[in-house]
């Protein structure tokens, strides 16, 4: 279901599609919010339909003072769902929110999202319904003045017959407006993970947990920081979650999703998509003009940030969102140094490289990070946003779970500390990408995707995300940090630097 600023015909659809082991049937429930009333839901309070909404008239359920609305589906014949819907709690006060949530007996509830997004936003969740016959499917407020109201909107339920979850690129994107940046809500992972990850204690790991614990207690001052999940030697030896975030809570990673593309490039590389890195990106686009400076820059020019293009990060993004085609108005920036020479952070080159990917394995980067990538590893993104062409963010408005980023994490850092001293195909483009190459400043280098830095003696690389999103290795250590920090209201960065200095790596001596 694709969403839109024109008038949508149908309120709420309901799409339960039923697969089976020898072919797919698909059952369409589908009723309107006629006037008046909700049609297969019931009601608790001044639930209402309303016709007058911010979303250009379509019908739309409306939420009023403490109140909830409850629907069914017979899941019988499946063993996982996905469930996406659309709210707006514009006339909310301060901490007042809509809430989704699911049972599959009527009594025990889960929350699958809690939010107060003042434009339409999607929520999305997963529930696993094995030999159950039910799912119930509640929205409810928390709001109690009367004059406050919320909407629901565009309810999409898809049923999986058997094996695990996979994603939906389709409806991954979805989401309200339409500008190069997101208002950065809260998705929830209803899978549990927790079967797919050893724990061990922090003294088991040559740790000294008294250190880690105060170093994590210092951090409850950062008043937007959401978690903090540290590994070593494979095992989760401490992951703390801050202010009612949890270990399924998938938030906007923001540009530490860029190091997630280096294995995306590395792959395609290896699976012969890509001849090199080396490649000159107009021959990946064919549909655009390179004229002058720009028939010379290459994927690896992208990469470690130096195609020339000018570029003012946090800025030209904003002139970007007005064009039509973005992958083609990035291509047309001025190119004000020669390609290869010069380091300027941009977002810009991260989302060409997006475009590259899609035009070079004919997928979606989407679907092609899912099949080779992340689901090998587990993961399935929560949320990844796309530009008015299809083409998914580059390094941008992708969503996880802390445990997802550090399992990436994990990955690149088991293949640094392979002991290889030849590797070859994708392992040696991980390794030859992750070394330094443009010094940025008195603290910081960077790679191809990846930021360097040094603390105390320990060389460390880290995926760096806008607002607190960090995902660093620690080869010698044989340690992965992640921390992640709610964005939908800026409220700084947490110092991970100082975190790192004075506490994780004390606690290893």
């Amino acid at each position: 279901m694709i969403k839109s600023t024109q008038s949508i015909p149908l309120a709420v659809i309901f799409l339960l599609l039923l697969w089976t082991a020898f072919a797919d049937a698909t059952t369409y429930l589908s009723d309107d919010f006629e006037d008046g009333e909700l049609a297969g839901w019931s009601t608790v309070g001044r639930v209402r339909n309303d016709n007058s909404s911010p979303n250009s008239g379509s019908r739309h359920a409306l939420l009023r003072k403490t109140a909830s609305m409850t629907t069914t589906f017979n899941v019988s014949n499946v063993s996982k769902v996905d469930v996406s819907f659309w709210v707006d709690t514009g006339r909310f006060d301060s901490g007042e929110k809509i809430y989704g949530e699911t049972s599959t007996d009527g009594d025990r509830w889960s929350i699958c999202y809690a939010g107060s997004p003042t434009s339409y936003t999607q929520g999305w969740c997963n529930v696993d319904v094995a030999n159950k016959n039910t799912l119930y499917l509640r929205f409810r407020t928390n709001a109690n003045n009367r004059n406050e109201y919320g909407y629901v909107d565009d309810v999409l339920v898809t049923g999986a017959g058997s094996g695990d979850i996979t994603v939906d690129c389709d409806h991954i994107w979805q989401r309200s407006g339409s500008g190069f940046y997101e208002d950065n809500p809260t998705y929830v992972d209803q899978v549990d993970h927790t079967a797919e990850w050893s724990f061990s204690t922090p003294e088991a790991q040559g740790m000294d947990a008294a250190i880690l614990d105060d170093g994590l207690d210092s951090l409850e001052s950062e008043r937007t920081l959401l978690s903090v999940t540290i590994v070593r030697n494979g095992h989760i030896v401490r992951e703390r979650f801050y202010h009612g975030s949890s270990v399924n809570h998938a938030n906007n990673i923001h540009s530490a999703s860029k190091s997630m593309l280096l294995a995306m490039l590395a792959y395609a590389v290896e699976q012969g998509h890509i001849a090199s890195l080396d490649d000159a990106i107009a021959d990946y686009f064919p549909e655009y003009d390179f004229p002058g400076e720009k028939a010379n820059i290459t994927i690896q020019h992208l990469m470690n940030m130096s195609s020339g293009w000018e570029w003012q990060e946090d800025m030209t993004e904003y002139d970007i969102e007005a064009a039509d085609d973005w992958v083609q108005a990035i291509i047309a920036l001025d190119t004000v140094h020669q390609p290869g020479t010069v380091f300027n952070y941009s977002t810009g080159n991260t989302h060409v490289l997006s475009g590259l990917i899609a035009n070079a394995t004919g997928q979606s980067t989407c679907e092609y990070a899912h099949e080779n990538l992340f689901e090998p590893l587990g993961i399935i993104a929560e949320h990844w946003g796309r530009d008015p062409q299809g083409v998914y963010s580059g390094g941008y408005n992708l969503y996880m779970t802390p445990r997802e980023m550090a399992k990436y994490a994990q990955f690149i850092l088991d293949i640094l500390n392979d002991g290889d001293p030849k590797p070859t195909g994708f392992n040696k483009i991980i390794k030859d990408s992750i070394a330094e190459q443009f010094v940025v400043d008195q603290h910081y280098s960077y790679g191809e995707l990846w930021w360097l830095r040094t603390l105390t003696g320990y060389d460390m690389n880290f995926g760096w995300g806008y607002g607190g999103q960090f995902m660093y290795i620690m080869p010698s250590l044989n340690i992965v940090m992640i921390t992640t920090q709610d964005t939908s209201v800026f409220d700084g960065e947490i110092n991970s630097g100082a975190f790192i200095k004075n506490y994780l790596i004390p606690s290893t001596k």
